[in-house]
C-alpha cells in the first residue's frame, strides 16, 4: 500500500485500494502447453480447463490486461484488484491456491498495462470491459469472482447485469459507494473515477438476480479506529456498506476478520484461501 497523503486521507487511500503494487512481468501467468494464443485458452481434455497464454484482450475502448495461470476441472477464479493494483498483487494468493486452481487477474482500465483514458472512469466502464474480456478467455461461462476494494464496486455493477456468470463471489473489504463522505469522494476522484457516477451505479446495483453464494470479508474495525485516522461515524458507514454487499443475494454472509487490515488477502491469507476453496464446486 502506498501512503500518499497525511491526515484523515491516509486511511481512506488504503480503503479505496489505490496505489500500485510492483509492476511484475506481464504475461508470465500462462501454462506451457496451453491451447493456442490470442486468448483461445484451450480445453486440454473434456474436463480440464487450462490458462490461456494471451494477456492482452481487445475491448471497445482499448486493450485490457488479464493474466491467467493454472488449470482446473472445476470453475475458474477471476481476481479483481482495487485501485491501480496490477496482476502481481495477487501472487502470494495464487501461489497458495496452487496450479490446480485456474486464476485470471483482471487489470481494470486506468491501471497499466490496460488502456488509459483522459475522461473519468466509472464502475460501469470497468464492468463493461470485464464483460468483453471474459468470453475471450475461452475458459467457460461461469466463474468464482474475488474482488478487493474498488474491485468490489465493479463486481457489484457487473453482477447486476451478468448474474448468470457468477458461480460465487468473495468480496474483500469492498469500497462502499462514495456518497457524502468528502474524504472518500476525494480519494475516488484522485483515481480519475467519477465519484457521483460510482455512487449512483452502485446503488442501482443493489441486488443480483442470482442465488450464487456471496461472502464478504471486512477489515477489523479496531485496525481502523486505533489508527486515529478513521472516525467511528466513518466506520459505522463502512460496516453498513459491507452488509449491503452481503445482501446482493439471499445467500450472502458478511464478517469482520479479527486482525485484518484492508489488504485482507495479505494480512489474512489463509482465511481468504479457505473462503475461495469453499466457493469452488
Amino acid at each position: 500500500m502506498n501512503v500518499v497523503r497525511l491526515g484523515a486521507a491516509v486511511l481512506t487511500v488504503a480503503l479505496v485500494g489505490c496505489g500500485s503494487s510492483s509492476s511484475g512481468n506481464a504475461g508470465t501467468g500462462g501454462v506451457p502447453g496451453a491451447g493456442g494464443t490470442g486468448g483461445s485458452g484451450g480445453v486440454r481434455s473434456p474436463t480440464e480447463l487450462v490458462a490461456p497464454t494471451e494477456t492482452s484482450y481487445t475491448t471497445e475502448r482499448g486493450d485490457v490486461h488479464t493474466e491467467c495461470r493454472g488449470r482446473t476441472t472445476g470453475v475458474p477464479v477471476i481476481l479483481m484488484a482495487g485501485g491501480t493494483d496490477r496482476a502481481d498483487t495477487w501472487d502470494e494468493l495464487r501461489d497458495a491456491l496452487g496450479d490446480d486452481a485456474l486464476t485470471c487477474a483482471f487489470t481494470r482500465p486506468g491501471a497499466l498495462p490496460s488502456y488509459l483514458l483522459a475522461e473519468p472512469y466509472t464502475p460501469q466502464l470497468f464492468a463493461d470491459s470485464l464483460a468483453e474480456v471474459l468470453p475471450q478467455l475461452g475458459i467457460g461461462e461461469r466463474f468464482v469472482f474475488v474482488a478487493h476494494s474498488f474491485g468490489g464496486l465493479t463486481l457489484r455493477v457487473f453482477g447486476a447485469s451478468s448474474a448468470a456468470q457468477i458461480a460465487g463471489a468473495l468480496f474483500l473489504d469492498p469500497t462502499i459507494p462514495p456518497d457524502d463522505d468528502p474524504v472518500l469522494v476525494a480519494e475516488v476522484e484522485r483515481e480519475n473515477i467519477d465519484a457521483a457516477a460510482a455512487a449512483a451505479q452502485a446503488h442501482a446495483a443493489s441486488s443480483w438476480a442470482a442465488e450464487a453464494p456471496v461472502t464478504v470479508l471486512s477489515h477489523d474495525p479496531e485496525w481502523a479506529l486505533q489508527s486515529g485516522l478513521w472516525t467511528e461515524a466513518q466506520q459505522t458507514a463502512w460496516d453498513a456498506g459491507q452488509l449491503d454487499y452481503a445482501a446482493l443475494t439471499d445467500n450472502g454472509t458478511q464478517r469482520n476478520v479479527p486482525g485484518a487490515e484492508h489488504y485482507i488477502y495479505r494480512t489474512n491469507l489463509e482465511e481468504v484461501v479457505q473462503e475461495i476453496e469453499a466457493l469452488l464446486p
